[in-house]
């Protein structure tokens, strides 16, 4: 099922290639956060072996 902009009107279903295309951008979007995040730990000087405090 696709949804509007405002999540509340149903506008159709998507066929393969738009799930296909969806897939590989939202596979995109998590590997630019995780790639800024671990750039901002590196810029933190975050030491991301070290065992956790606590």
């Amino acid at each position: 099922m696709k949804l509007s902009r405002d999540a509340n009107e149903d506008i159709g279903e998507m066929d393969v290639t738009e799930i296909e295309a969806v897939t590989e951008n939202l596979g995109m979007e998590i590997y630019d956060v995780v790639w800024n995040l671990l750039d901002l730990a590196d810029m933190a000087d975050v030491d991301l072996e070290a065992p956790p405090v606590g």
